[in-house]
């Protein structure tokens, strides 16, 4: 397998889609441990119109999968599973996230956390 290292710039905004082929949301931003510099989940924004009442989950970015044929990003979730899922209010600056929430996150998605 090929590793490629590329910038935030060229995975903003890809859309991800469970294996069904269900739209699950877009790339919004990555979240990064401060005391490691690891990526500690991708954030993405789901629902919504125009920007307006876009919910925002955390994912493992272990969850993804990379289709370079149809050059789409697939997470291993069936839709009502990811309907539940955690939700991050990044309005909220005051409630960031912190090792026990990414590790709850993890764990909602059957992955081991690795921070």
């Amino acid at each position: 397998m090929k590793t490629e290292i590329f910038s935030f710039d060229k995975f903003k905004n890809v859309s991800v889609k469970n294996a069904d082929g269900d739209s699950l949301g877009d790339v919004h931003d990555v979240l990064l441990d401060s005391q490691t510099g690891e990526v500690a989940c991708l954030l993405l924004a789901s629902g919504g119109f125009l920007g307006m009442g876009e919910k925002y989950l955390p994912i493992p970015f272990e969850a993804l999968r990379y289709n370079p044929d149809s050059d789409t990003y697939f997470m291993d979730v069936h839709k009502d599973k990811f309907k539940e899922a955690p939700q991050l209010d990044i309005a909220d600056q005051s409630r960031r996230p912190d090792r026990r929430y990414i590790t709850d996150v993890y764990n909602y998605y059957g992955y081991k956390p690795r921070i």
